[in-house]
């Protein structure tokens, strides 16, 4: 029972973690088209890295007791 209760969370939060990791691309993806608009550029001379070098990290894998 307690097996189950532990997957059904980590599930869940796997789940908001995914969300949170998809909310994040799109507000860089927002930032960088502001910047573009206001400087001419695609990129930020701050940026340390291209929109296309941005790879989510994975959801961390929790071990199911």
């Amino acid at each position: 029972m307690l097996d189950q209760r532990v997957q059904t969370q980590t599930t869940h939060l796997n789940e908001k973690y995914k969300q949170l990791i998809a909310d994040y691309e799109e507000l860089c993806q927002l930032v960088m088209k502001m910047r573009s608009q206001m400087d001419g550029t695609y990129t930020s001379p701050n940026w340390p890295h291209g929109p296309d070098d941005d790879q989510p990290p994975s959801p961390p894998t929790l071990p199911l007791f």
